[in-house]
């Protein structure tokens, strides 16, 4: 008895060592006539400045060389071969990112990048998605940290596939003269800090996402929907640029939520889509002290405006008018009213 429990002892002591050291092993898998490596890394990567994750050189970024699973997370550090980290193959990536704060290694992100599990950021930094995007199969907490997106030809790109984007702890996404495209996402705990856009002409394009306002948000830069987007919560989103809803998309101001335009923001003409106001509030003319000027009220050219239990339109005095031109249809659904506050007039063209 006492043999054949020694023997199954050495048995289960000789598999972990075998599948520990496979852990560590570049296998291969079969490529399109070559075989391509998998690298498995139980433990926190480390990588640097100059440091290639797929890629032997900076040449090779163009080209997946293999595949890497972070499954204890991964660190940017400063390095002195080079100025970025090239990652130039899908990298499934578990428990938590810590970016460098200065200097000017940061990943590159050539392949896309898979955050799995309950992600944190807990150094914030840069990350240029440059043929890649980040792909959540987990929610992805921000923290308070701030995850910036350096000037490139190409926008930065998160696909949430239905999870959370978790801004509730003063997390910030940050973009230096581009554009932030989010997709399929539960952005959490929004606020105003929560995106950061050097340029007011940059554009935050959402598809699929429902953003919950923990505090008013005001959106210095042009927002743009190009699928189904909801706005919750008992906030106010504030937007001080253009709108654009496209063709086939739709806005939903739900329950409780407040939409405010504030200067110069207007409905723009290639808005096609539709904005549904569902027992919210709108407000005309607020500006939330960024200018002394306020804009023109809400006038939307084209597309359908939906009106859905009780709204009421407030103007703050300013005689500021809700107009519907020509191309624009309305749908008043049943039991819904409209409140016109003070001077505020509703114009149909």
């Amino acid at each position: 008895m006492k043999k054949t429990f020694l023997l199954f002892i050495k048995c289960a002591l000789f598999i972990f060592l075998s599948l520990f050291s496979l852990l560590n092993y570049a296998a291969n898998y079969p490529g399109a006539g070559t075989d391509r490596p998998i690298g498995v890394y139980p433990y926190s990567l480390v990588v640097r400045g100059g440091d290639g994750i797929g890629v032997s050189t900076t040449a090779e970024i163009s080209t997946p060389q293999g595949m890497a699973w972070l499954s204890a997370g991964m660190t940017v550090v400063s390095g002195g071969a080079g100025d970025f980290v090239a990652m130039a193959t899908p990298l499934p990536l578990a428990d938590e990112i810590g970016l460098i704060t200065g200097g000017s290694d940061f990943p590159v992100l050539v392949s896309d990048l898979f955050l799995s599990n309950h992600v944190t950021l807990t150094v914030g930094g840069e990350f240029e998605t440059k043929y890649g995007r980040i792909v959540l199969n987990g929610e992805f907490d921000l923290s308070d940290q701030t995850l910036t997106f350096p000037s490139s030809l190409w926008p930065a790109k998160i696909n949430g596939n239905g999870n959370i984007l978790n801004f509730s702890n003063g997390g910030t996404l940050k973009h230096v003269g581009g554009t932030i495209e989010l997709e399929n996402l539960f952005l959490k705990g929004l606020r105003t800090a929560s995106f950061l856009f050097t340029d007011h002409s940059q554009n935050l394009k959402l598809t699929n996402c429902v953003l919950q306002l923990d505090r008013d948000c005001v959106a210095n830069f042009d927002f743009e929907v190009f699928g189904d987007v909801l706005v919750t919560g008992t906030h106010t989103l504030c937007l001080n640029r253009y709108l654009i809803i496209r063709d086939g998309a739709r806005l939903t101001m739900d329950v409780g939520t407040t939409f405010s335009m504030g200067y110069p923001a207007s409905v723009a003409t290639e808005s096609t889509g539709i904005i549904h106001f569902n027992g919210c509030d709108i407000e005309l003319g607020d500006n939330y002290g960024l200018s002394t000027n306020v804009s023109d009220g809400f006038f939307m050219r084209n597309g359908l405006v939906v009106f859905e239990n009780r709204v009421q339109i407030n103007d703050d005095s300013n005689s500021k008018a809700f107009t519907l031109g020509e191309n624009c249809d309305l749908k008043i659904l049943g039991g819904a009213r409209i409140i016109l506050d003070g001077t505020t007039t509703f114009s149909v063209l």
